[in-house]
């Protein structure tokens, strides 16, 4: 019984590592800014003031 728990115990990691390689790739591949789809139709203006609101939340969400 003990063996059965390690081989699969083995078998979970590097399944738990693919996936987690698997999501973040598909996250990173995705497209559009987060921190402008957060603003909404405020981030698309293209004023300095929208501009420097961007800026501040991605400095907020540490995305610079």
């Amino acid at each position: 019984m003990l063996t059965y728990a390690l081989k699969r115990f083995f078998l979970m990691l590097p399944t738990l590592i693919g996936i987690t390689m698997i999501t973040y790739g598909v996250a990173r591949l995705a497209p559009g800014d987060p921190v402008q789809s957060a603003m909404g139709a405020e981030g698309m203006k293209q004023g300095s003031s929208s501009r420097e609101a961007i800026n501040q939340m991605r400095v907020l969400y540490g995305l610079e």
